[in-house]
Formats: structure tokens, C-alpha cells, sequence
């Protein structure tokens, strides 16, 4: 398995439940260290993927290197889990 980076993204803001104000989102842009197949190693900047149950995935033209691949998060998956009444 190949080492990445993976950068998920969320809203820059969100309602405080609390007081009820829109305010900063700690979770803005989540980086992550994943394995990934060892194929991904041939992956050339801008090439989009699907990570099994997460998303869609874009490789970073900037951060990625043939050493240290980076990925971004284009499109997220909705889950379908839901809590049983």
C-alpha cells in the first residue's frame, strides 16, 4: 500500500447550536494520512478517483510529487446510514 494525503472539505461555516450564530467550521478542511493501492503511485496531477465509500478525489497539481501523492476531496459521498428507531 502507498502512503497519500488526503484533504476533506466542509463548510467554512456552521451554525452554533448554542447560541445560534454562524461561526467558523473547525472542520473547514480535514488532512488525513491514508493507504491507498500501490497503482496509485502511477497517478499523474489532476487525475480525479473514487475512494471506496468516501468520494471523488482529485490529485493536487501543486503538493503532489512522484515521492508524496496529495489528494483533495471534489465530490463527497452521502451516506445512507441511518440511527434504528
Amino acid at each position: 500500500a502507498e502512503k497519500i494525503t488526503v484533504r476533506n472539505f466542509d463548510y467554512l461555516k456552521i451554525m452554533d447550536e448554542e447560541t445560534g450564530e454562524e461561526v467558523m467550521n473547525p472542520h473547514t478542511m480535514d488532512v488525513i494520512e491514508a493507504y491507498a493501492e500501490p497503482a496509485i503511485k502511477d497517478s499523474k496531477p489532476g487525475t480525479s478517483y473514487q475512494f471506496f465509500r468516501t468520494g471523488y478525489y482529485i490529485e493536487d497539481t501543486k503538493l503532489s510529487s512522484d515521492d508524496h501523492k496529495v489528494f483533495n476531496q471534489i465530490v463527497g459521498l452521502k451516506s445512507s446510514w441511518k440511527p434504528a428507531k
